[in-house]
């Protein structure tokens, strides 16, 4: 979204290493360079500096859960958010061990299995966050809020993905 065809491309190898079920350790090689340049970028900070801010308070308030709850900020905050789980998460491909019962209802958007979708308040918050905001910017707040449309869909018919 940030226009930075390079580290889309890491991103697809990282993704496409992790699909192929290889190891932990080379997952985590294919990421390492990605996860150095993007937090690092000085330039990617400054452009999404105070760019759909989103402080834990106002975040919590709107019914929120998960990474932007968590991330308390702007479009950067949720960015490094992601970068240091997706870093964290690479190094956990080989374990076989049950996930943590405390976390089964963490989704990637917040908490599923409640009365509304984590996608649905996401998408609430948004338009206060995309006032004023020029079209570059607005895409980069959307991605970096990545609400799941399928995610409310399948929430009205009774919890199941439509089919067709």
């Amino acid at each position: 979204m940030a226009g930075w065809q390079a580290e889309a491309r890491r991103a697809r190898v990282a993704r496409d290493v992790a699909l192929a079920g290889r190891s932990a350790d080379d997952v985590v090689a294919a990421l390492r360079p990605l996860v150095r340049r993007v937090g690092r970028s000085r330039t990617l900070r400054w452009l999404t500096f105070g760019l759909g801010e989103l402080g834990t308070e106002a975040a919590a308030s709107a019914g929120l859960s998960g990474p932007a709850l968590a991330a308390g900020g702007d479009v950067w905050d949720r960015l490094a958010l992601w970068i240091e789980e997706a870093a964290r998460s690479a190094a956990l491909c080989d374990k076989t061990e049950p996930l943590d019962s405390a976390r089964q209802h963490d989704g990637p958007r917040g908490i599923v299995g409640g009365d509304v979708p984590p996608s649905q308040a996401l998408l609430d918050v948004l338009p206060r966050l995309l006032e004023g905001a020029e079209f570059a910017g607005a895409r980069l707040i959307v991605a970096s809020l990545d609400p799941d449309l399928d995610e409310l869909v399948s929430s009205s018919v009774g919890g199941r993905a439509p089919h067709g």
